[in-house]
């Protein structure tokens, strides 16, 4: 669901989540749809202390908050920079063995799942190198299949060093192929 104009931020006046922090939102789910109590109610603040104040409850959510809660916004990120911030936070803190609550582990497995495994990019670069054969054969080109490589990865603006591992690949392929040929 799209974020309502009212509620993006601006600068000087925005929340941790990227919402207007003038704008009263849930802390936990960044729903600016609230249920206010008419009288104040006891609330067990962060720290463990009861205390009697006015308190809040999300319509979309049903969670229940105070106005002093709300420094400490969890709601999700609502720009593509602050959630790139945010997992790279959980992500850091996950490798200096910080303690995370269950779905900030899972983030973080999921994180370092995609940047740290070298199998995702051997993968894009295997089905890069196979499209680009396919092109090749289907073209049916006099030109050597190498030279063919070299101009389209650098068509693309590949890095030299996922060029070299492709070319790597097609000269091992190449070699494979001779060997069983003769």
């Amino acid at each position: 669901m799209p974020i309502p104009t009212y509620l993006v931020g601006i600068p000087g006046d925005e929340c941790d989540c990227g919402r207007r922090k003038s704008v009263r939102h849930c802390p936990a789910c960044g729903s600016s749809r609230l249920f206010g109590y008419a009288q104040p109610q006891w609330h067990k603040d962060v720290y463990g202390n009861m205390e009697q104040t006015q308190l809040y409850r999300c319509i979309a959510c049903a969670h229940r908050f105070t106005d002093k809660e709300r420094v400490y916004c969890d709601a999700p990120p609502i720009s593509t920079p602050l959630a790139r911030q945010k997992m790279e936070a959980v992500r850091q803190a996950k490798e200096q063995g910080e303690p995370l609550r269950p779905n900030d582990a899972k983030l973080a497995d999921v994180v370092n799942e995609i940047i740290g495994n070298p199998t995702n990019v051997t993968v894009r670069l295997k089905n890069t190198w196979n499209a680009l054969r396919n092109a090749y054969i289907d073209a049916k080109l006099s030109q050597p299949m190498t030279e063919f490589l070299q101009e389209q990865l650098r068509g693309i603006n590949m890095p030299q060093v996922e060029i070299d591992q492709i070319l790597k690949w097609q000269q091992e392929e190449t070699e494979r192929a001779s060997t069983t040929n003769s």
